[in-house]
């Protein structure tokens, strides 16, 4: 809704910067109605996108709520407050949304922000690459086939049967005896992964072998898009991903982007960390952004949500995630030292 932008733009606090992605930079007017002390360093971003969104976060409080033209929720309307919009040209723009809707003439910005689009390239999988599926279904089954289907078998059903895996005989970086995940962007084949069937046979030999990915991309992003959902989990690897459905930065850190793209959801943010000393960057990225982190009672053995869901299964797992989530800095403080390595 133009009228929503406008309001926006007119009331942004003047002392600001744009940076070249197109975020707002400025104190977040949030903190101290939440509780919190006043943002002295600029902590509080905004992004209008071209396609109607209004997307806001604050890096001092963790405050984030998204407009996306259809409806001016209670987040955002608190905001637009905290911003210094009149009450009566707030209620004049929700007069205007529901004029539209009942017009028909109302169209729902998509929920991906646009900024991310451009930087994800297509690209090809390793040659001879097909889904394992479609190497089932020939009349010959290679030896090194058999060994990646049967290590599938062991990481569990969540595991096994949550992705479409890819496989080639090819030997070049071991890819014969890997299992290749591929990266979807909007259907399309952005990078992928091979993962070693078992325990590499020398130290010279990775378990993962990874393509060049774009930065800022995020793991099973489709995910973000279902609106239905209340939870987005975050994990480290792919497997975990596949495992629990959740997102993953392919690793222990979130950079820049992927934060932004994660605090432009309204999905309430679980981390869900590996269970050890080392690598914890994720919990204090949650820290630092008033995410929830989840340390559930698994048994000792088990030392991820790929672990969880092979002993568990699926939905006791996510259960057990979902339950043991907290946002409290001082519970979150205790916990992560009895991370075992």
């Amino acid at each position: 809704m133009l009228l929503v932008h406008q309001l926006v733009q007119e009331y942004l606090p003047q002392k600001r910067r744009q940076t070249a992605k197109g975020w707002w930079n400025f104190n977040g007017v949030c903190c101290h109605h939440r509780g919190h002390n006043k943002d002295t360093r600029s902590r509080g971003n905004a992004l209008l996108t071209p396609d109607g969104q209004i997307v806001v976060n604050c890096y001092n409080c963790g405050f984030k709520t998204v407009y996306r033209g259809s409806d001016i929720g209670t987040n955002f309307e608190n905001w637009l407050d905290w911003l210094g919009v009149p009450r009566a040209k707030i209620q004049e723009a929700k007069l205007e949304i529901l004029s539209k809707k009942l017009k028909g003439e109302l169209e729902t910005a998509e929920s991906t922000n646009w900024f991310h689009q451009e930087h994800f390239p297509e690209v090809e999988l390793p040659r001879y690459s097909k889904p394992i599926q479609e190497w089932l279904d020939s009349s010959e089954i290679a030896d090194e086939l058999v060994t990646c289907i049967e290590y599938l078998a062991k990481r569990g059903r969540a595991v096994a049967e949550g992705y479409q895996y890819y496989w080639t005989p090819t030997s070049k970086h071991d890819f014969c005896h890997r299992i290749l995940i591929p990266f979807y962007y909007k259907d399309k084949i952005i990078g992928y992964t091979g993962r070693y069937a078992g325990i590499p046979p020398d130290k010279d030999t990775p378990r993962y072998y990874n393509s060049d990915v774009p930065a800022g991309y995020l793991f099973n992003n489709r995910v973000l898009n279902l609106h239905q959902r209340k939870f987005t989990m975050i994990v480290e690897g792919p497997f975990d991903a596949i495992a629990v459905d959740g997102i993953s930065p392919l690793g222990s850190t979130l950079n820049k982007q992927q934060i932004q793209w994660l605090n432009s959801i309204e999905q309430e943010k679980i981390v869900v960390p590996d269970r050890q000393e080392k690598n914890q960057e994720l919990i204090d990225t949650a820290l630092e952004h008033g995410w929830s982190v989840s340390f559930p009672e698994w048994e000792a053995g088990i030392k991820d949500a790929a672990d969880a869901s092979q002993r568990y299964g699926r939905l006791y797992t996510i259960s057990s995630i979902i339950s043991a989530r907290t946002d409290s800095r001082l519970e979150i403080g205790v916990k992560r030292q009895m991370l075992r390595n």
